[in-house]
């Protein structure tokens, strides 16, 4: 399996993973575990980071990332995808091209499910903040939990 690491520093390559087993054993990195996408960081380069990303939640996950240029490979699912003010039904196979500061992101209808490979330059430091999303995810999760607890009452 590959080893993560989160600076330059502390950077150890793996050549070789199998996309399709790591997305069948696939878990978020704790770091994205409240995101919209979970997400599994699978290279770290000098100059580039990798990740699978899965979304199953019904929405848009529409997000950007003001320091990184992004290419995205899309593995599973046929989901509208937006790249700045323009949307496209993409499907596996499919490759698009995210600038830095644009704001994109796939939307999933109800019981379906997006997978793809995303590919950043330069490097993620995944000690930073690197993405905002378009919702504020914190505000969900204390919805949401808010929600359970007044169900359990």
């Amino acid at each position: 399996m590959v080893v993560r690491s989160c600076t330059r520093e502390d950077l150890v390559l793996a050549n070789f993973v199998n996309i399709n087993e790591t997305l069948r054993a696939m878990k978020a990195d704790p770091a994205t575990a409240h995101d919209p996408i979970k997400r599994e960081f699978v290279f770290d380069g000098e100059s580039l980071t990798a990740n699978l990303s899965i979304l199953e939640e019904s929405g848009d996950a529409l997000h950007t990332q003001k320091g990184h240029d992004e290419l995205v490979l899309i593995l599973e699912g046929k989901v509208d995808f937006r790249v700045g003010d323009e949307t496209r039904q993409v499907e596996p196979g499919d490759l698009v091209l995210i600038p830095k500061n644009t704001l994109h992101g796939p939307i999933l209808r109800d019981g379906g499910r997006f997978a793809a490979l995303s590919v950043f330059a330069p490097f993620f430091d995944r000690n930073r903040k690197n993405i905002d999303w378009r919702r504020d995810t914190t505000t969900i999760s204390r919805v949401i939990k808010k929600n359970v607890e007044d169900d359990g009452q």
